[in-house]
């Protein structure tokens, strides 16, 4: 029998024994378990092939699941607590006069385009030419949803945002730590000789996949730190307080030096990876970053001039790259028709096959396929079954761009849907350029980019692992939350509420 502070008594408390009572620690156990999900996806090849791939694609939405079905719980919880505490006449314990939980960010654009991604690739299944591998395919689309609502219930508050920053950064200082050993040592495992160049590709097999992780982890590397100057507490207090007999001293220049040498790692794992559309990708942004930045300053003709040299250094390297790989490609697609009786005679021997003028040729047999099902395609999944009967060069099951490939699968609609998606992810939080106190948003806004358009001309975005961290980023830049300010509790008054939108803006 629990009394109020004036001694009458609640048989339990402001809320009745039908009510379940949920711990924080317990309803934060799937979003650990979801963290722990990752950290197994990345080691086990970016859970890119069976059974790592179907076993992802089913643990996360179940967590999800679980994860909302505590959720719904706690806002019952709340809401018994507003309607029943005017009828316990006198003071509630302590415990019950807090203001209720909040329950999450509200659904945004963000994640109603993904969800309306997810129910369509996961339908497609009704007419896939796999229905199995479309059925993984939508589960793992559904498990980034997941992720992503992860990001947005954490991204409102600055400590958690930091903490989840952190995590991400340590995921790629490992991988970068690995990918460095491999390729120092010769390891197979983080390691890979490919066309007599070794590529360090840390435990994910694929030296591109490395660099599409680390294009996001360097993002999230430059956001804990400016996340932590934001913070008014002292950084050892991060992510969480230690006892002060215990707490070790971690001064400002020793953070700085933490951080420059976890940036350090990440991007010599980079360049080791020899991944020339990541390293290009990267340096583009940065460059515009820079360009944004100076002349935004305004009068000052100094900044301005270097923001038009910049612009045009920008210009005239994206004009010299474009006339290389021209120069690369055009051999090979002046061969691209040959029946395979002349290829197999030794024409391709003649003019090597590159992996770019290999992905022209994906390119144009797959928009070849999307014309024989140009409005809801083939299926999630089912590229290879697809694309093979108009190939043009090897067998692929990826078409390496991740547009032309659901152009095939989800045709037209699907397209549409995948489109939406990524323009609201990137527009709705771009006005992070435009305030200065945004720069944790704007770095991870570079990073979420970064990794789109690294998608143009690879497949990372089919490694769980990855597309799941891609999620999560895009979750984490969500503003935090605005509180309206807590009137006393009294007894007599429904309990304060706390606006907690967590949407972009």
């Amino acid at each position: 029998m629990r009394r109020s502070a004036t001694g009458e008594a609640f048989p339990g408390g402001v809320l009745s024994g039908r009510t379940p009572r949920i711990r924080p620690w317990v309803r934060w156990a799937p979003a650990w378990c979801c963290a722990v999900v990752l950290l197994w996806a990345c080691y086990d090849y970016g859970a890119f092939l069976n059974p790592s791939r179907p076993a992802t694609a089913i643990a996360v939405p179940a967590l999800g699941l679980i994860w909302a079905l505590s959720l719904l719980l706690t806002r019952r919880r709340d809401n018994a607590t507003q309607r029943r505490a005017p009828e316990s006449g006198g003071r509630a314990p302590a415990a019950e006069r807090r203001a209720p939980t909040a329950t999450g960010p509200r659904p945004g654009l963000v994640a109603w385009s993904l969800l309306a991604l997810a129910v369509f690739g996961t339908l497609s299944a009704a007419w896939s030419l796999d229905r199995v591998e479309s059925l993984v395919s939508g589960g793992i689309l559904f498990g980034g949803l997941v992720f992503l609502y992860v990001g947005q219930k954490i991204g409102g508050d600055h400590r958690l945002r930091a903490s989840a920053l952190l995590f991400v950064a340590t995921v790629g200082v490992i991988e970068s730590l690995l990918g460095i050993a491999g390729f120092v040592l010769r390891y197979w495992r983080f390691a890979v000789e490919q066309d007599g160049a070794l590529s360090a590709t840390g435990t994910f097999g694929y030296a591109n996949a490395l660099a599409g992780l680390l294009l996001l982890t360097l993002a999230c590397t430059g956001a804990l730190w400016l996340e932590i100057r934001a913070l008014s507490t002292p950084y050892t207090r991060l992510p969480r307080p230690m006892p002060a007999r215990r707490r070790a001293p971690l001064t400002p220049t020793v953070f700085r030096a933490l951080i420059g040498m976890a940036a350090a790692l990440q991007v010599a794992a980079l360049v080791l990876t020899r991944s020339r559309a990541a390293g290009a990708i990267a340096a583009v942004l940065v460059l515009l970053f820079v360009i944004e930045r100076a002349f935004r300053v305004g009068d000052d003709a100094r900044h301005r001039c270097l923001g038009i040299g910049l612009t045009v250094l920008l210009l005239c390297a994206l004009v010299a790259g474009g006339v290389l790989i021209w120069r690369e490609v055009s051999p090979q697609l002046a061969v691209s028709g040959l029946p395979p009786s002349d290829a197999e005679a030794g024409t391709e021997e003649l003019v090597p096959m590159t992996s770019n003028s290999f992905r022209l040729k994906t390119w144009a047999a797959a928009l070849e396929a999307f014309h024989e099902r140009p409005v809801a395609g083939y299926g999630l999944g089912t590229f290879y079954e697809a694309y093979s009967p108009f190939k043009l060069g090897g067998h692929t099951a990826y078409a390496h761009n991740v547009v032309v490939q659901h152009l095939v699968e989800v045709g037209t609609i699907g397209t549409l849907l995948l489109l939406a998606f990524l323009v609201i992810a990137v527009t709705r939080p771009m006005k992070a350029f435009a305030d200065p106190s945004r720069g944790a948003r704007s770095l991870l806004l570079m990073g979420a980019l970064a990794f789109a358009l690294h998608n143009l001309v690879d497949l990372t975005w089919y490694f769980p692992a990855l597309f799941y961290t891609f999620t999560l980023v895009l979750g984490l830049m969500a503003q935090p939350p605005l509180r309206a300010p807590a009137p006393p509790f009294d007894g007599t008054s429904s309990a304060p509420v706390v606006c907690s939108k967590g949407r972009y803006g």
